[in-house]
């Protein structure tokens, strides 16, 4: 039994006093280790997050590199299976109408091609009738068809699709049956990083594709600028002998088309010409044969003609000389002068030679210059006939060529490709001068080029500017060549049109920037959240520790709590500027009135309980018509201003105020925020606009919100200025484009 009087302290008020506090204080010890951990857990998964970034941020960097399409799957796979710990991870990238088939790769489990595209059309099928971007995350029945495929236990797949390109890109990550008790089940929260994943391996895709399809271009166009250069060293230097001419035509033809061999077959004798990888004489006698090249171009009904060289037609032709020829492709076109047909040039082709064309058009030409190689045989002027049949030939070119006299400084010929590139008639054309086919600007620079083409010192000029009629820039590319034309040495010019070439080249050099900009911003906004999240967290950390140490009083208790509160509020605003900036860069934009009275109202209530000292709202609002624009972000934007000034205001006045005037037009809206708050000193006013750049430390922040407000108005079409003095008030100027439905 306990002495009496320890059994009447203990019924003592004081000591029943005490007891109720040490409760308190006890369960306030509890609450804040739920807190600790719960901001524990918060670090370890923003930790989490900054990683996945930090790897995505990698992988762009590799994916900028110039790498084939089988190394650019395995490196999507690859980064799937680090970011996500997936023990399996699937990729499909899908290009319809290019004449490639789709790319797919796996990783972390073995598939054979036929697997793969099952595989394909599978995923194809979760997402018929589903947008762009959509994500699911599930656990497949035993009774689905995908485990024939994939024992797998658990997956998360999504489909984006770019419309433009028409390209359509498949990720799928997943956990198997046998891997499941070594592997962590997919986390939710790993979704939207998955579907950030997703956009960067399309963005990455449609660079690839365009870079590609550019290079192609261009080397296309290098493979006809030499073809068409080629054609015209060899017109522009024939031999005064036709039939020389004519053998060089034939040899050509093999050359530029890329064939076995080639036949040139004559109607009005048996003489057949033969390019040298047929026969080392040039030219035979085709006696046993009854004009069986023409034979075969004449029965289709057209002038030229493609076909393979199959049993039936050996069988419909029965010619032991063509039997030769079995299996490869013949391309026939037919030679007439006035009309009248007088041969067929040939070129026997292999079947993988592709038919396009370009292959057309040069057999078309080949057969005009052996056409005006036997017109020289019969013409009485020879040196007319063959400036007028060297003229058909520059006509046939689709680019431009020009031919001028060094000497007297004056342009001798030109075809329609160059007048068509310059905008002028033939008979303009030849009046003109150097200096007027150039900008101004360049002529000097041009100028030095000619003589450097002159001098052999370089092949070609790349992207030269050239002018228009109309006064328009546009860019050729030029290679020169040495003629001679009736005794005399031309120079002979031969432009190709690049500027589409060069726009698209420009883009791409553009899109690289912005690409490494974004990589820049995202390594100073990893840091600088980190930064700012970490201190409001170790202010907490320490302050839950000096509870936990030592046994406090209320008073120092309710400073404690009220400095945790203050570093969780700072942690709060940090992740609120976050989101401000997530959203404003991820969703799209929604165009819809706006009512900036009720708006800044509820804004202003919002916002003025920041100060403790009385702040006053003035607004004025000039509007006859509706504006449209996207009223999240325009709310978001008119909040970081004015909580900018509740936050700045003046502390030594009582009279802190705001002005906000606003003016609607049919074309735009603009708002003027006037405060007498701090203001900013002008060695910080170049800069308030820069992410995470704070011009002044009086109130707590992150320095995210004016970077916000002018990335809100770079996506809706709008400007903000600043006009201020430190220590007597601020002016912000906003103009908005009006949306108007």
């Amino acid at each position: 039994m306990p002495p009496k009087n320890l059994h009447s302290l203990n019924n003592s008020p004081d000591y029943l006093e005490l007891k109720k506090k040490y409760d308190e204080l006890q369960l306030r010890v509890t609450r804040f280790s739920v807190i600790e951990q719960e901001l524990i857990h918060a670090r370890n998964q923003m930790d989490q997050e900054v990683m996945i970034y930090r790897q995505m941020q990698q992988f762009n960097t590799k994916a900028l590199e110039d790498i084939t399409d089988e190394f650019y799957t395995r490196l999507v796979t690859e980064t799937l299976l680090e970011i996500f710990e997936t023990e399996v991870a699937f990729v499909c990238i899908d290009i319809p109408n290019t004449g490639n088939s789709a790319l797919r790769h796996i990783e972390g489990f073995s598939l054979n091609e036929e697997q793969k595209f099952a595989l394909h059309l599978y995923m194809i099928n979760l997402f018929t009738d589903l947008p762009s971007g959509t994500l699911r995350s599930f656990e497949p029945r035993a009774s689905d068809k995908l485990r024939t495929l994939l024992p797998i236990r658990h997956l998360m797949v999504t489909q984006v699709r770019d419309p433009q390109l028409n390209i359509t890109i498949t990720l799928m990550g997943g956990i198997s049956d046998k891997g499941s008790p070594f592997y962590e089940p997919i986390r939710k929260d790993r979704e939207a990083a998955f579907t950030v994943f997703s956009q960067q391996v399309l963005t990455n895709q449609i660079n690839r594709f365009k870079t590609h399809t550019i290079r192609e271009q261009f080397n296309a166009l290098t493979i006809e600028q030499k073809r068409i250069t080629s054609i015209a060293e060899n017109f522009l230097n024939f031999d005064t002998n036709p039939d020389k001419n004519i053998q060089r035509m034939v040899d050509l033809s093999v050359q530029l088309l890329s064939g076995n061999c080639s036949v040139y077959e004559k109607l009005e004798n048996e003489l057949i010409f033969t390019s040298s990888s047929y026969s080392k004489d040039g030219y035979l006698n085709n006696t046993s044969e009854e004009k069986i090249c023409y034979r075969i171009t004449h029965l289709s009904g057209r002038d030229i003609v493609c076909q393979q060289i199959t049993n039936e037609l050996l069988q419909q032709h029965k010619s032991p000389w063509l039997r030769q020829f079995a299996g490869l492709t013949f391309l026939g076109s037919v030679l007439r002068i006035d009309k009248k047909p007088i041969g067929t040039l040939v070129v026997f082709l292999d079947s993988s030679v592709p038919i396009n064309d370009s292959i057309f058009q040069l057999a078309r030409i080949l057969t005009a210059a052996i056409a005006v190689e036997e017109r020289r045989k019969n013409a009485l002027k020879a040196l007319s006939e063959s400036e007028e049949k060297y003229r058909m030939i520059f006509e046939g070119t689709p680019n431009g060529i020009i031919v001028a006299d060094p000497v007297i400084q004056r342009f001798q010929y030109v075809n329609c490709s160059a007048c068509q590139l310059f905008g002028y008639n033939e008979e303009e054309f030849l009046n003109l001068t150097l200096d007027e086919l150039h900008p101004a600007a360049s002529t000097d620079d041009v100028k030095q080029l000619f003589k450097s083409l002159e001098k052999g010192e370089i092949k070609v000029a790349m992207e030269v500017p050239c002018i228009h009629k109309n006064k328009s820039i546009f860019y050729a590319d030029i290679s020169s060549s040495r003629i001679s034309i009736g005794g005399r040495s031309l120079l002979a010019g031969f432009f190709t049109d690049v500027t589409q070439q060069r726009f698209d080249q420009q883009a791409i050099l553009k899109s690289n920037i912005e690409l490494k900009k974004i990589n820049s911003e995202l390594d100073n906004f990893v840091y600088s959240v980190s930064h700012d999240l970490r201190s409001p967290l170790l202010a907490i950390l320490g302050l839950v520790q000096l509870i936990h140490q030592h046994q406090q009083s209320d008073e120092a208790m309710q400073k404690y709590i009220s400095m945790i509160a203050a570093s969780a509020t700072r942690m709060d605003d940090t992740i609120k500027e976050i989101l401000d900036y997530s959203r404003n860069a991820r969703l799209d934009i929604v165009v819809s009135p706006v009512d900036f009275n009720l708006m800044i109202r509820e804004i202003f209530e919002d916002v003025r309980h920041i100060s403790p000292e009385k702040i006053t709202l003035k607004l004025n609002i000039k509007q006859d018509i509706p504006f449209y624009s996207d009223s999240n972000r325009i709310s978001t934007l008119i909040k970081n201003i004015i909580s900018n000034s509740v936050k700045y205001r003046k502390k030594s006045v009582n009279n802190s105020y705001i002005n906000i005037n606003i003016l609607i037009t049919s074309e735009e809206a603009v708002l003027r925020f006037e405060d007498n708050g701090e203001g900013i000193e002008a060695i910080h006013q170049d800069r308030i606009f820069d992410m995470f750049y704070r011009a002044s430390n009086s109130a707590p922040g992150t320095g995210l919100g004016l970077y916000i407000c002018k990335e809100i108005l770079h996506n809706i079409d709008g400007t903000i200025s600043l006009d201020s003095v430190a220590g007597k008030g601020s002016v912000f100027t906003v103009t908005i484009k009006n949306k108007t439905k």
